[in-house]
């Protein structure tokens, strides 16, 4: 196996591990504030008494299933325009104007005009992506249907739709699958700062953005409210960076 796969895979099934050991989440008790580093509690506690070590779990689990949802979300209607591209060129134009806007202007000016919410900004940061991917698939596309045998199913009359799935999404996993990564990654970095600006997901929801931004106020007194947070951030986005990174070796 790649050393950067195998790499890459060991941080991530650690920190699956550890979200799912300490997911258990406490009560508040403020006579426990700012509790420092225990057997009991591995990370100390919050200002409200809660052991952090679980709020980082749950923070860590949270993010993990949002930003794999956004990513299986966004790489099927990735592959469902740039199919509707290739069948009709003109909205190649339109395609091409939403991806000169910037993906993080798009992605907040989406999240203020719907407003705070899971939904909102599930499809957000979703339709930023899919601006860019599906212009990545469509020129992968493109590229498939100039071969020969691609011509004689056409020329034989072969629906678009069973062409697809038999010769355009097999040659598209390898470049999908460096996608995911990338869309994962991508959604992990403007979920965390989307939450830290108080933007991003609803209070009911802990997610590492979220204790990123409540730990701001004690970074000189307790830092390590910040700091865990943001140790997390950076080990998920490193798997995923030496996962992608093996598939260009």
């Amino acid at each position: 196996m790649n050393k950067k796969r195998a790499a890459g895979a060991i941080i991530l099934f650690f920190l699956l591990l550890f979200s799912l050991i300490f997911s258990e989440e406490e009560g508040i008790d403020f006579s426990r504030s700012f509790a420092p580093f225990s057997f009991s509690h591995p990370f100390g506690c919050d200002d409200m008494g809660r052991d952090y070590a679980s709020l980082v779990a749950l923070a860590l689990r949270n993010t993990f299933v949002f930003s794999f949802s956004v990513t299986l979300f966004s790489l099927f209607f990735s592959f469902v325009v740039a199919l509707a591209v290739l069948r009709f060129p003109s909205f190649l134009v339109l395609l091409n104007a939403i991806k000169s806007i910037p993906k993080v202007l798009l992605v907040l000016f989406l999240v203020s005009l719907w407003g705070n919410g899971v939904a909102p900004l599930f499809i957000a940061i979703a339709a930023a992506e899919i601006t860019d991917n599906s212009r990545v698939l469509y020129t992968k596309m493109l590229n498939i249907r100039k071969r020969e045998y691609i011509k004689a199913e056409h020329m034989l009359g072969i629906k678009e739709k069973n062409i697809a799935l038999r010769h355009y999404l097999p040659s598209l996993f390898p470049i999908m699958g460096e996608l995911a990564l990338t869309v994962f990654s991508a959604t992990i970095a403007a979920e965390a700062s989307l939450s830290f600006l108080s933007l991003g997901l609803p209070a009911e929801y802990v997610s590492l953005g979220k204790l990123m931004s409540s730990g701001y106020r004690y970074i000189f007194s307790h830092p390590s409210l910040i700091v865990l947070p943001s140790l997390f951030i950076f080990l998920l986005s490193l798997s995923l960076y030496l996962a992608r990174e093996s598939f260009k070796d």
